[in-house]
């Protein structure tokens, strides 16, 4: 309301409309954001920033060239605005061109060396491009900055799981959720972790935590499946898989580990059942390896 009462004493004040746009966007108002930095832009066609967050409210709406656009037209008035190369590096980023992500990270780190998110976006990209040795020294650089990232902790420690440093990993997921205790991903990650390891006990946990978080997560089921099979307890597996399919009936992993545990408990037509599902979406999902797994074991079966 402050905003337009100061509109009506001096229509010339291009930055209240800027101001009242970025009210209107942290609402989620993004049309009435737009509206209110087009007439900003009108009264000053210099404000950088006006730009800058006219571009965030189009990549917001999945409008991601427009947002290029304005973040463009920002940079061209003020090349220093590190805002305008970050949030321009979240566009590319979006829209899968990871280099050009990369590149917007570096400019705003030059002007902003303190920018603990580039960091952390720019560990993402370089992580989703395989390089994870890049991608640990970014989270761990934005980690220095602003210890408070559990996103950060938590894809440091997707990162070192990758590379098989299963104890750094689970200290990672345990810093995440120290800083977040409801994130359902980190205690699933870290029961997979925990699983790796071999102590089924705290993967099993793990996964009880994520599921109390996020009743419809089918991953969290069917990663507590593998470990109650791990521990032979077959009929909990089942259950667990099940509820996997449930939620995600394009589960095809879940249909072949319900057949292996069936096989198991030496129920031979529920096994046939349950492997000719895992073969049919297994062929229909275009994984044709783990289809030919499937239909070895169905083979096996049937020579028995």
């Amino acid at each position: 309301a402050d905003f337009t009462q100061a509109i009506k004493i001096n229509p010339e004040f291009a930055e209240v409309y800027n101001n009242r746009g970025v009210a209107y966007s942290d609402k989620r108002e993004l049309d009435q954001a737009i509206a209110d930095y087009n007439l900003a832009l009108e009264i000053n066609p210099k404000l950088a920033q006006a730009y800058n967050n006219r571009g965030l409210a189009y990549s917001n709406k999945g409008e991601l060239d427009q947002a290029i656009a304005d973040f463009n037209r920002a940079l061209k008035i003020n090349p220093k605005l590190a805002d305008a190369y970050y949030n321009r590096g979240l566009v590319y980023y979006n829209k899968g061109e990871l280099d050009q992500a990369i590149a917007d990270f570096n400019q705003a780190l030059k002007i902003n060396p303190e920018f603990a998110e580039a960091y952390y976006n720019r560990g993402i990209a370089y992580y989703k491009k395989g390089k994870l040795d890049q991608a640990i020294a970014d989270y761990t650089q934005a980690l220095n900055i602003n210890p408070k990232l559990a996103d950060a902790y938590y894809n440091r420690g997707n990162a070192y799981y990758d590379k098989g440093k299963l104890d750094l990993a689970i200290t990672d997921y345990t810093q995440a959720l120290n800083i977040n205790s409801d994130y359902a991903e980190v205690y699933n990650n870290r029961g997979i972790a925990y699983n790796k390891k071999g102590e089924l006990d705290q993967a099993i946990a793990d996964f009880n935590q994520a599921l109390k978080i996020n009743p419809e997560f089918a991953e969290a089921y069917y990663n507590r499946g593998i470990a109650y099979r791990k521990q032979g307890k077959l009929e909990q597996a089942i259950a667990d898989f099940n509820q996997a399919i449930n939620i995600n009936p394009e589960d095809a992993d879940a249909y072949s580990n319900i057949g292996i545990a069936y096989s198991k408990l030496g129920e031979k037509q529920k096994t046939i059942q349950a492997f000719n599902q895992a073969a049919k979406l297994f062929a229909e999902q275009g994984n044709t390896t783990k289809k030919q797994q499937v239909l070895e074991l169905l083979k096996q079966l049937q020579q028995d």
